[in-house]
């Protein structure tokens, strides 16, 4: 199958990497939420990455989508 836009899937791990790395470096998030939201964007990067199975992968896919859609919420509410 071809995708219309490449790398597509990575936009919402990128955009919760560069968020969480942002909120820590701000302080806006304690280390223990840091370290839930880091175990749950490793867990989802982990599975989009190491897993076969479509159904899986689309699974961590939406599980990072929501993680990003948080963590902007988060941002935009801190500033």
């Amino acid at each position: 199958m071809i995708q219309f836009i490449p790398f597509i899937d990575w936009l919402a791990a990128l955009t919760s990497i560069t968020l969480l790395i942002v909120l820590w470096r701000a302080a806006d998030i304690g280390q223990l939420e840091a370290a839930v939201l880091g175990a749950w964007f490793a867990t989802a990067a982990g599975v989009q990455v190491f897993s076969d199975s479509f159904l899986a992968t689309r699974v961590a896919l939406a599980l990072q989508t929501v993680l990003a859609v948080y963590l902007i919420i988060r941002w935009r509410m801190s500033g």
